[in-house]
């Protein structure tokens, strides 16, 4: 008889996996100190915290020291042999219980290694779940004295050995490529964080000569889906915002929406993205074409990619998840604890970061990360010829706190130390890896508008306005929930009634949560006049009644004074429309009643130039905005507080991306010195993919398109 194919593939998986737990063995006999020093620990040490449960707990009792050794070695060789047979037929549930089914199955060995020996009892599997969750505690103290890191756990090796033993494996000796960005930041503040120590790893790289480090321009709009479009595909025509409306189909895009995403991706794609012909896409808002793709928005709902069951790895070791819970803790307590420093010792600015910012925070800080970091670490042992992953943490962080501030440094040491864990196990896989490091912009601090003038940037235009308009304001902070879906729908990833329930509940909830007032298919209420979409201190702001981009003319016949009134408030540093007469136009007050003009199609400029405190590539920048398609009516660009380096974001964060003025558009690209170098200035996200392109070229890993940038001149 003919086994059923899902059976036979268990089967293979689970031989796989024993026989790497034989190999991994076999390769720690080569540092034999090393193997007994881990065993002998854990084992003592298990040993004594059984032995406290059994003087404690009356149902746990032990009839001799022999008894006890026997617990401790069938416990471990339960959970090395036994235990990934029940874990591998029920991977989704312990994914869709972020992983406390899997401290239950634990349990279940501790209550059948009761049963087989003698002088052993536990009780009910009540007492046993209780056990499992007590020696998880302690094995990740073990962790901790020993100085081991996550990925360097037992289980986490053998995981990692079964997928380079796995017959899809790579062997080729080609170097593979990973990049991994560091959402949101600045080119300044990175090398301001490797002089104070806060980024050791990378600053090794640097100051040893292994890597270099340089800058790249980002043009507006200056945040991640604009970005990634541009980095991994090449394009990001037509994204004027990381959320904005579209007139023709009443609807409002937000880039971290996974219907957005795809269709964002759609729009952009050439279908020869950065990772095709067998990349991988690790937490990004768009996959470059990737042919697996992991906790990525724009693939979420697309019926490849990873699944439930490709988090195995990670969900195995019940050490590894009881971690994980146990830090998401600590980081909600070590929010709270930073946010009530900042409120005692009267930090300016700052913003309120009450629930359920900490939980957010959490989210992207440690679980997104040890998801993603794992499964980078699979998709290298592997032997995956390219790998793209987006490293969230500080972002998120300098959002709320600020991008210079210590709890935002803190965030880069962490990415850094992430970044060597993977540059660790580079040395250990079948494919030599090169890592390039990056971000897809900055971020500019700053007071918000609200906080500055007491209003919003919506609540300004609707006072501006004759009569009583109704305005959307979509203004709202989005990118932490962001994170949660996407965590949590690809977690639920896979078929059944569980994974669809949990799809459907985390989608309902994101949207109730980010919604900004849509309905299902993200249209604002149809009596809506004004929809004001801010991305940080850039906003576009568009007239509903009428489907075409209005011009300077339309809105003056409409409601006069509006546009001269916006420009000349001391928190708008410009304000870009379309003249009928005079094509695109970016007005500015300067401090003066008659605003200054600058006429983007000739340069010229009347009065005082509005563009001048925002640098030389502003005016390339709303260039590209004012020919996008849905670029808004106006386009409101924030003051530019030159004594401070600071901004005004229409968004309540303290740390901002959007727009331009400051770091935001300041950011980096560290790669190894072996790699040919830019052959100019690298100004907006389609240059640097090229960069990245020409290096897959190098590498052996794509083939020449005979495309060559002229020597010195600027990657634009």
């Amino acid at each position: 008889m003919r086994i059923p194919g899902p059976i036979t593939r268990a089967t293979t998986d689970l031989r796989v996996f024993w026989r790497a737990n034989l190999r991994v063995a076999d390769a720690w006999r080569q540092d034999r100190s090393r193997l007994v020093r881990y065993v002998l620990v854990t084992w003592i040490v298990d040993g004594l915290a059984l032995a406290l449960a059994a003087w404690a707990l009356e149902p746990v009792r032990f009839h001799g020291i022999l008894s006890l050794v026997g617990a401790v070695v069938g416990i471990s060789a339960a959970n090395a042999l036994v235990r990934p047979i029940v874990l591998r037929f029920v991977v989704r549930y312990a994914v869709l219980t972020l992983g406390l089914l899997s401290l239950a199955i634990n349990g279940l060995m501790i209550a059948l290694v009761a049963t087989v020996v003698p002088g052993f009892e536990v009780g009910d599997f009540g007492v046993a779940f209780g056990l499992s969750l007590y020696l998880a505690v302690v094995n990740m103290g073990i962790g901790l004295v020993l100085d081991l890191d996550w990925s360097d756990s037992w289980y986490r090796q053998v995981v990692l050995e079964a997928y380079r033993r796995q017959p899809q494996g790579s062997t080729a000796s080609a170097p593979g490529l990973l990049v991994v960005q560091v959402d949101g930041l600045a080119e300044p503040i990175l090398r301001f964080a490797i002089r104070t120590g806060n980024a050791p790893t990378m600053a090794a790289w640097v100051r040893g000569g292994h890597h270099r480090l340089a800058r790249w321009d980002v043009l507006a709009p200056s945040q991640t889906s604009a970005s990634q479009a541009g980095i991994l595909h090449g394009s990001n025509d037509g994204i004027p915002a990381f959320r904005w409306y579209e007139k023709g189909s009443g609807r409002l895009m937000v880039s971290n929406r996974p219907a957005d995403a795809a269709e964002i991706e759609r729009r952009v794609s050439s279908g020869n993205g950065l990772l095709a012909g067998g990349g991988t896409s690790i937490s990004n808002l768009v996959s470059g074409d990737a042919t697996r793709s992991a906790l990525t928005t724009s693939t979420l709902r697309a019926p490849s990619g990873v699944r439930s069951r490709d988090f195995f790895g990670f969900f195995a070791d019940p050490s590894t998840v009881f971690r994980t819970f146990v830090l998401v803790g600590m980081e909600v307590v070590r929010e709270t604890i930073e946010a009530r420093q900042q409120r005692l010792r009267g930090v300016v600015p700052r913003i309120g970061r009450s629930w359920p910012y900490p939980l957010l925070r959490a989210a992207a800080c440690v679980v997104l990360r040890d998801l993603s970091v794992g499964v980078v670490l699979e998709e290298m042992y592997r032997g995956t010829p390219v790998i793209y992953v987006d490293l969230v943490g500080y972002d998120e962080i300098a959002h709320h706190s600020g991008p210079e501030r210590p709890e935002a440094l803190d965030a880069i040491a962490e990415v850094d130390r992430q970044i060597g864990i993977l540059a660790r196990a580079a040395a250990l896989t079948s494919r030599p890896y090169r890592i390039v490091v990056l971000s897809d912009h900055g971020q500019s601090q700053g007071a918000t508008f609200r906080q500055r003038y007491g209003q919003s940037l919506d609540a300004l235009v609707r006072d501006l306005m004759a009569g009583e308009p109704a305005v959307l304001a979509a203004t709202g902070s989005v990118e932490g929930w962001g994170h949660v879906n996407t965590v949590m729908t690809q977690l639920a990833g896979g078929k059944g009634r569980g994974a669809s329930f949990a799809r459907e509940r985390v989608q309902k909830r994101a949207a109730e949560d980010h919604g900004e007032g849509l309905d299902a298919a993200g249209r604002p209420h149809p009596r809506t006049d004004v929809v004001v979409a801010a991305s940080g201190n850039l906003a576009n702001v568009y007239f509903t009644a009428v489907h075409d981009r209005l011009t300077w003319e339309a809105i003056d016949a409409a409601h006069p004074g509006l546009v001269e009134a916006l420009a000349s408030h001391p928190g708008v540093g410009l304000v870009m429309l379309r003249s009928a007469a005079h094509g695109p136009l970016v007005l500015g007050s300067v401090g003066h009643a008659a605003p200054g003009i600058h006429h983007l199609d000739t340069g010229e400029v009347e009065g005082d130039d509005p563009l001048a405190p925002y640098g030389q590539l502003a005016a390339i920048s709303l260039r590209r905005l004012d020919a996008m398609q849905h670029v808004g009516d106006l386009v409101v660009v924030s003051s530019y507080y030159v004594d401070t380096g600071e901004v005004a974001a229409f968004e309540e964060l303290v740390g901002s991306h959007g727009g331009i003025g400051g770091p935001q558009t300041e950011a980096f690209v560290m790669y190894p010195a072996d790699l040919a170098e830019p052959a100019g200035p690298i100004v907006g996200a389609p240059a640097l993919h090229r960069l990245l392109a020409g290096w897959l070229v190098e590498l052996g890993l794509r083939e020449p398109d005979g495309a060559r940038e002229p020597d010195g001149a600027p990657l634009t």
